[in-house]
């Protein structure tokens, strides 16, 4: 599967997202974000604006970071911050408290080093954290076979 653009790739992770969204009480529990390339910020303004699901809703206040070389990102939302660089690198903290949510969605297959990529991941995530991670599957054909 190959997304032709951002708003694709955003429907696609939409499908996962739009999941964790039942989940009221695992919701209200997370506080921070971090959107593993994040791209235009699709994603980062999707968890940015989550609401209880309760009949007077009330706004989470997730405080989302998105990181990203290719500093697609130019919303002003209070809770989102963008650090334009590779997320293979130790990521920079923003916040003293470590991430409750690592997000990575179609970015992933691209790392040359994921062991060291997860550890360092690892490093700034909370003690119960939650990592998701969302790859395309490819299916490749060599001689009329798959």
């Amino acid at each position: 599967m190959t997304f032709r653009n951002a708003e694709e790739s955003h429907a696609h992770s939409l499908e996962t997202l739009n999941m964790f969204q039942e989940y009221d009480d695992y919701m209200e529990s997370i506080s921070t974000v971090l959107d593993l390339g994040c791209g235009t910020g699709a994603d980062l303004i999707w968890w940015a604006t989550r609401t209880t699901r309760d009949e007077r809703q009330t706004p989470l206040n997730i405080k989302c970071v998105g990181v990203d070389l290719n500093k697609q990102f130019d919303k002003k939302i209070t809770n989102v911050i963008f650090q334009d660089q590779d997320f293979e690198t130790p990521i920079t903290k923003i916040y003293t408290k470590p991430y409750d949510f690592l997000w990575c969605h179609d970015a992933f297959q691209y790392v040359v080093d994921p062991l060291t990529t997860l550890a360092s991941w690892k490093s700034i995530a909370s003690k119960n954290a939650a990592l998701c991670i969302v790859v395309k599957q490819t299916t490749n054909f060599e001689q009329k076979r798959q």
